[in-house]
């Protein structure tokens, strides 16, 4: 699915945010996942390395938000 979004939709990329509203990576574009979905940096994501030492659990999208800059 992502692949035939990709053809068809600009990428927007945006900020990764942790449980504390922390800056913890970027992202492709939030339109490219979905709530539950299991992520990582194979799925176009790029997490800290610190965060990822702190917490080097699976990790999942738990909410998106468009932020208007």
């Amino acid at each position: 699915m992502k692949s035939f979004l990709k053809q068809r939709i600009k990428e927007k990329p945006g900020k990764i945010l942790s449980p504390e509203k922390e800056v913890i990576g970027t992202h492709p574009g939030i339109m490219f996942f979905t709530i539950g979905e299991r992520v990582g940096d194979k799925k176009g994501l790029i997490i800290d390395k610190e965060y990822r030492k702190k917490y080097p659990g699976r990790l999942f999208i738990a909410k998106k938000q468009k932020i208007m800059n």
